[in-house]
């Protein structure tokens, strides 16, 4: 990918992280829904676009291995 295009995406999620108030994004409202539809106990998931790692840490709780990536280091 084009270092110019990467950087300007880095960018951007860099200014959405930083929009979300502490405790709540857009994606909180999901996070019962989605728990709800995975097994008790995993082995590990992906969870990509993990911002702060909110929905990360609730995943950790219900399989022994999470990978959690995002572009942004906010």
């Amino acid at each position: 990918m084009d270092e110019k295009l990467t950087q300007k995406i880095r960018d951007d999620f860099d200014r959405i992280a930083l929009l979300d108030r502490p405790g709540w994004n857009h994606n909180n409202r999901y996070h019962n829904f989605l728990l709800a539809r995975l097994p008790l106990h995993c082995e590990s998931i992906l969870d990509i676009g993990c911002g702060s790692g909110e929905f990360s840490r609730l995943l950790a709780k219900r399989c022994d291995r999470v990978v959690a990536i995002d572009l942004s280091p906010q």
